[in-house]
């Protein structure tokens, strides 16, 4: 190689790896750039979180403090609660009250027990919310020192003996004209049985001596047919909303398969006792918000229950 041919291939070697470092300038730059961009896009993902975080923390402090103020006079509402009754009760009142909101419900009611209530929630609700850090996620707890107290004072309102009586002796009526209803009913379909069962016989008895074997079995169908008729207009009475709420819990049982698993003992038969038990936790809060003034339990709100059994 020449002198000139080397110095030509030294002149391009060094045009290279200046081209080369000014690409590794700019993309390290590039690179830093990228890395801060990305800093700065994490660091405003995490704030907008944090934020999000605290606006869920605030709402979910009214939902506890409502939830548990509602929950505690629902169960006092029950004469001797189990503790499935307990716990049903509580899963009840927590999805009412996260579907519609805590400071909608307390704002709907204007009863005295409801007022106290809500200046409860509120004041709790500010001692809850006092020491959380809007830019701080992990102070965004619950404290259960703070709940211990809000039941004690809770336990201290005036009305609430009043109003869960109330309420007991509503629940506690609809219940037991359910039960006189259901055994009548029951009554007069074992009699209507006991009649179609003797129509049908004395039908066949009578084969031999007055009638032919197609008469016997016109009358034994027909008697049939009568007793099917009466027990249908036994089963299509009026029934009080207690009653209904129990036939339709029922019916979902055998329908559905969620519901199967609960109501339905391994013999395959309704286990009418946990079917009562649920349906007396649901007919406690409905008689509660009623009482309470809380939802305007009309026949539309009515309708509404009984379509979401």
């Amino acid at each position: 190689m020449g002198i000139r041919s080397e110095m030509s291939f030294l002149l391009e070697e060094e045009k290279a790896n200046k081209k080369k470092l000014e690409k590794d300038k700019k993309d390290a730059k590039k690179k830093l750039e990228d890395a801060k961009r990305k800093e700065i896009e994490d660091r405003k993902s995490e704030l907008e979180a944090t934020k999000e975080s605290y606006i869920k923390f605030k709402k979910d402090v009214r939902n506890k403090l409502f939830s548990e103020a509602l929950t505690c006079i629902c169960t006092q509402s029950i004469n001797n609660p189990t503790d499935t009754e307990k716990r049903l009760m509580k899963n009840i009142v927590t999805n009412y009250v996260v579907e519609n909101g805590a400071l909608s419900l307390i704002n709907n009611s204007r009863h005295p027990l409801m007022v106290d209530v809500k200046d409860m929630v509120n004041e709790y609700y500010s001692k809850l919310i006092e020491n959380a850090d809007e830019t701080n996620i992990y102070t965004h707890t619950i404290d259960p020192i703070t709940i211990t107290d809000f039941f004690k004072d809770l336990d201290k309102l005036d009305d609430i003996e009043d109003a869960t009586g109330t309420i007991r002796a509503r629940v506690a009526m609809a219940e037991e004209e359910f039960v006189t209803k259901n055994a009548v009913d029951k009554q007069n379909i074992d009699t209507v049985l006991k009649d179609t069962n003797e129509k049908i016989k004395s039908a066949k008895e009578g084969l031999d001596n007055n009638y032919s074997e197609e008469v016997a079995d016109e009358v034994a169908q027909e008697a049939a047919k009568l007793g099917k008729e009466k027990i249908y207009r036994i089963n299509k009475q009026p029934k009080n909303l207690f009653h209904e709420m129990v036939t339709r819990l029922a019916k979902s049982a055998l329908n559905d398969e969620v519901n199967r698993q609960r109501f339905v003992n391994e013999n395959s038969r309704l286990d009418m006792f946990k079917i009562t038990e649920s349906v007396r936790c649901m007919y406690t809060m409905l008689e509660a918000v009623s009482t309470l003034k809380i939802e305007n339990v009309d026949e539309k709100y009515i309708k509404n229950v009984l379509e979401s059994i």
